[in-house]
C-alpha cells in the first residue's frame, strides 16, 4: 500500500464478502487488520481478494 487510495480499495474489497465484521488497513504500517466469521469466509479467501487487487500478501 503507498497511498490512501490503495487502504480505501482494500477495505471496500474486503467489507463486501460475507462475514466481515472489521477492517481496517493502515497505510503506515502497510498492514490490514480484520474480524472476520470464519463459517462465512475463509482466510485464504481474504488473501486472495487482496492479492487479486495487486498487493502481496505476507502472512
Amino acid at each position: 500500500m503507498t497511498c490512501p487510495h490503495c487502504v480505501k480499495a482494500i477495505k471496500t474489497t474486503i467489507s463486501a464478502l460475507p462475514g466481515i465484521k472489521k477492517v481496517d488497513a493502515n497505510l503506515k504500517k502497510k498492514s490490514v487488520s480484520l474480524v472476520f466469521d470464519s463459517t462465512q469466509s475463509s482466510l485464504e479467501k481474504i488473501k486472495s481478494e487482496i492479492a487479486g487487487l495487486g498487493y502481496q500478501v505476507v502472512a
